[in-house]
């Protein structure tokens, strides 16, 4: 396969230039709240580019998994209708931090676009940055002048954000040829129809402040980006990225779907691109724990499934489909991407579940939309809410929204709709950025430009007699001194304090020295290579360069670290018993308890909550030794028996801690030997979001505490009930037995209070130019009062039927018609908007039922008086 070929000789090319293979990071980016998703080669060596972190390598390439639905890089409604957007996509690249620059990146890409590619080297253009002489003259010995093109800031110029690294880029182009156009260059080319870019080099040499000033970088970087796709197009000589090998595989199994040919009708080819761009995106989501649901990355996923979904509408599909095609990704890319093998059945059952509830909505979204079109016709226009409602939970884009409206001789109220979804999205943007300001606090990283990195210790030791203070703060503000009964932070040069990370809370304790002590009731570490002792000063004086000793609380830690065991424990148990499809999705390590949140799509049954908490206590009671060894990310990553789904921001050097079968990378300290926890009890289970379940649990001296209430709970409830423990079932079902008769009593009652109801209504029956007529105020709630429709309907074979009831401050209307008076032009539907217009309200339905209520009960009875003069004008027209 062509794109397996292309993807494999670009990494052993880059290989034997020196560069470290570095595997595709999930696409969640769990270390980068600020991101949605994975959407650059480049994302995963962010902080290296950053100066935050360093690797033991100087060079790298990598085969990235990109998607791209949201923020900055949203191509998704371009999706389908162009030759090249995809949501799903591999990003070829290689990097260098500080190893070479500009003349070694330039000679890497054209070779590899030549001997690795196979390309036409007189198709190729190269573009500049308009001012970068220096690249400019770099390409003259590969390309003449006339097709190396100097472009300016807003193609050709890079930067990671508003300020920081950033630097000019080159792009390559292919040119393919007059058939896609006249253009003669690529910058005569904004659409690409005729020039693809399929390769750009960013070459990072600037740090942009807060003023928009540039400094050289210390030391100069290089970010290269190639889309696999493009290549494989320009390779295999198509008109589009769909046509590529993979692409075109999942267009087959589409038709056979469908029943219908791809080349048959070009105006269906969109729909064929959709689906199966889409089904990537959902297959490669999912296998890395991403679950459709109502906020962030689930809900951008859920608007992708329901696109795809109602494309393959367009295909004549009406039915879940989208899970029978998962198979044939598996069979395109399984074997390259073993995570979508072991996802397969779990990703099947999620997005069949998905397609039912979706394809459910749809038809209850045809019913609203009809009785949205019926009430808006009284202002000739769909209100923003309505459209943004139809769009947000039905997943009716606005474009098809807008034709609907257009067909019932309707405007749709954009400014309000634009409106609603911009606040949606600023809801979206504002969750992530609460997220990214817990990572980054830049009255911490100043420490570094002062000191070295903070030395952690308390691995091996939980005491430690000399350490300086290097720093105090006070209200993020540092200050020269701390004193008695001041709250603040101190920075340490050497800790045994354990900083808060991977879920697990920082350490608590003293920090003293003669006259002096610091109570440490929190530790974080709100930025690389900072640790910061939050605290109050319970005696003396403290200020920068002292030394002190620190110590931390032992019984807290042992218990912290007993439950991050355990949380490990936890972990293997669930994917032992549930599936390997669990992946974690959060966790917190406490001393009295420990939650953890795991993909997973159905509750945990109380069986199997029985095998995990059995085989968790069975591994304790092993009592083997919990080991740590350290070796490098790069190894690790390698071994499948090693869990890394939801890790820290690995370094070069990572931790991997073993108790038993569990194999996990963790920063996070644990207990010497499985047998100190003790004894293990889950609390309770349930769902924190759509495919998100979360277990919360306790071990040791709290696991005895619980077992103990429960049991008191037992005795209690035995006491209340007056029956012993062992019989409380017995005496439950009994209960529950006569709880049962009693409500058919109620039942019985109930009718017979109706048919009373019934009988006065009945009476109360009058005609109205000749048409039978009852329209009343009952004093029944909603749902009692159809029930008394259905009856009165049952019994009389032409009835125009209005009932009114009245809840607290709002009221509720009925309107039934039979099918002798709908042929006299008599309709519910037109009723219904009469009566709810004086009670500043709304309803709609058909013309033989309608319903709906209104905010001003106290004009219901004007409203009903509404109905003769009504009637009168339909069957007797002045």
């Amino acid at each position: 396969m062509i794109s397996r070929n292309i993807r494999t000789q670009f990494i052993d090319f880059f290989q034997k230039k020196g560069h470290q293979v570095v595997h595709s990071s999930p696409v969640i980016p769990h270390h980068d709240p600020t991101l949605l998703f994975i959407n650059a080669g480049m994302n995963q060596f962010k902080d290296v580019f950053l100066g935050k972190a360093k690797r033991n390598y100087s060079s790298a390439t990598s085969s990235q998994k990109c998607i791209r639905v949201g923020g900055k890089h949203n191509d998704l409604e371009n999706v389908g209708h162009t030759s090249r957007h995809l949501t799903f996509f591999e990003m070829l690249g290689n990097f260098s931090f500080g190893n070479y620059f500009k003349k070694e990146a330039i000679f890497f890409a054209w070779h590899v676009t030549l001997d690795i590619f196979g390309f036409d080297p007189h198709r190729l253009f190269a573009t500049v940055l308009e001012t970068d002489d220096e690249t400019y003259e770099l390409w003259k010995p590969y390309l003449p002048e006339n097709r190396i093109i100097r472009m300016g800031e807003k193609d050709n110029f890079w930067a990671m954000g508003e300020t920081g690294p950033c630097g000019p880029c080159s792009e390559l182009y292919y040119d393919k040829g007059p058939n896609f156009g006249e253009a003669p260059s690529p910058a005569n080319d904004p659409g690409g129809k005729r020039y693809l870019e399929f390769w750009n080099l960013v070459f990072i040499e600037f740090n942009r402040d807060t003023t928009g000033e540039f400094s050289p970088l210390m030391k100069k970087c290089v970010d290269t980006g190639a889309g696999l796709e493009r290549i494989v197009e320009i390779k295999m000589n198509t008109s589009s990225v769909f046509e590529t090998d993979i692409l075109r595989s999942l267009i087959s199994s589409i038709e056979h779907i469908s029943n219908l040919k791809y080349e048959a009708d070009p105006n269906l080819k969109p729909a064929f691109h959709v689906v199966a761009d889409h089904l990537r995106c959902l297959g490669f989501a999912i296998a890395d724990g991403v679950i459709p649901s109502n906020v962030e990355r689930g809900y951008v996923l859920r608007k992708v499934l329901r696109r795809a979904i109602r494309y393959g509408r367009m295909l004549g599909i009406d039915r879940p489909f989208l899970g029978e095609l998962l198979p044939a990704l598996n069979v395109q890319m399984g074997t390259d991407f073993p995570e979508l093998t072991k996802s397969l059945a779990q990703a099947q059952e999620i997005i069949t579940s998905e397609e039912e509830n979706f394809l459910r909505t749809l038809k209850r979204g045809g019913n609203l939309l009809a009785t949205i079109i019926d009430y808006s016709k009284k202002t000739g226009e769909i209100s923003g809410d309505d459209a943004f409602k139809l769009k947000d939970t039905y997943g009716l884009p606005i474009d098809e929204i807008l034709l609907l409206a257009s067909d019932a001789d309707l405007k749709v109220d954009l400014h309000g709709y634009e409106k609603l979804e911009i606040e949606a999205k600023a809801r979206s943007r504002g969750a992530r950025k609460i997220e990214a300001d817990k990572v980054s606090h830049s009255f911490a990283a100043t420490y570094l430009d002062a000191f070295d990195p903070v030395s952690f210790v308390g691995y091996s030791a939980l005491d430690l007699d000399q350490t300086q203070v290097n720093v105090l703060f006070a209200e993020k503000e540092k200050v020269s001194s701390l004193k008695k009964g001041e709250k603040g932070a101190l920075v340490l040069n050497t800790t045994p304090f354990y900083a808060e990370q991977g879920g697990q809370v920082g350490d608590k304790g003293i920090i003293e020295k003669e006259g002096f002590i610091f109570q440490v009731e929190d530790t974080q570490s709100p930025y690389p290579g900072v640790v910061l002792h939050y605290g109050k000063v319970i005696q003396g004086e403290i200020r920068g360069g002292d030394l002190v000793s620190a110590h931390v609380d032992v019984r807290t830690r042992e218990k912290t670290s007993n439950n991050h065991t355990a949380t490990h424990l936890l972990h293997y148990a669930l994917r032992h018993i549930l599936g390997e499809h669990v992946k974690q999705a959060g966790s917190i390590v406490e001393p009295e308890r420990l939650r953890f949140d795991f993909s997973h799509h159905k509750p945990v049954t109380d069986d199997e909550m029985a095998q995990i908490e059995d085989l968790v206590n069975g591994m304790i009671r092993r009592n083997q030794p919990v080991t740590i060894n350290e070796m490098s990310y790069n190894e690790a990553s390698k071994n499948g028996d090693i869990l890394q789904f939801f890790g820290e921001k690995y370094g070069a050097k990572v931790r991997v801690v073993s108790a038993i079968e569990s194999k996990e990378l963790c920063g996070g300290t644990h207990t010497s030997s499985t047998g100190s926890i003790g004894y293990f009890r889950m609390i309770r289970e349930g769902s924190v979001a759509a495919g998100i379940r979360r277990i919360e649990a306790v071990s040791g001296h709290e696991a005895e505490l619980y077992a103990r209430e429960r049991e008191r709970l037992l005795h209690q409830l035995g006491n209340i009930l007056g029956a012993k423990p062992a019989h409380l079932l017995t005496r439950g079902e009994k209960l529950l037995q006569e709880q049962k008769e009693l409500q058919k009593e109620v039942v019985r009652l109930h009718k017979e209070v109706l048919v009373i109801e019934l009988e006065s209504l009945k009476e109360q029956i009058k005609t109205i130019a000749g048409i039978p007529t009852l329209a009343h105020i009952v004093s029944v709630p909603p749902k009692e009062m159809k029930e008394i429709a259905d009856c009165l309907m049952e019994r009389e074979s032409s009835l125009l039927l209005l009932l009114a009831s009245v809840d607290q401050n709002k009221c509720s209307i009925l309107v039934r018609v039979s099918p002798d008076l709908i042929s006299k032009g008599l309709k519910a539907n037109e009723l219904i908007f009469q009566i709810t217009s004086v009670v500043e309200g709304r309803g709609g339905g058909k013309s033989d039922q309608a319903q709906g209520g209104g905010i001003r009960p106290d004009k219901l009875s004007e409203a009903i008086l509404k109905v003769e003069p009504w009637i009168q004008s339909l069957i007797n027209p002045s």
